[in-house]
């Protein structure tokens, strides 16, 4: 992988940093090997937060597909014939 590869004292494992200017309007192009780690894609939705002096940008995950993971996870039991839901 070619780039900076850095381990700070307060970090538990490594992570990627790239560098990209900033322009007049106050927009960046975020380098397409984040995007790719962070499964970030065109129309997607980031946040940015300050950290300890740290600007940290993350992937907003939408409420409805945290929502539908949640149902997902809470209704698998029906996926499965050997449970006994379906005997109440």
């Amino acid at each position: 992988m070619r780039g900076i590869k850095e381990r700070g004292p307060a970090l538990a494992a490594d992570f990627v940093s790239r560098p990209s200017s900033v322009t007049s309007k106050g927009q960046t192009t975020i380098p397409a090997e984040i995007r790719r780690e962070a499964n970030i894609q065109a129309g997607d939705k980031v946040r940015f937060r300050l950290n300890e002096g740290r600007v940290v940008l993350e992937k907003v995950q939408e409420v409805d597909d945290v929502w539908n993971a949640g149902q997902s996870a809470m209704l698998s039991e029906w996926d499965d014939p050997e449970q006994d839901v379906y005997n109440d």
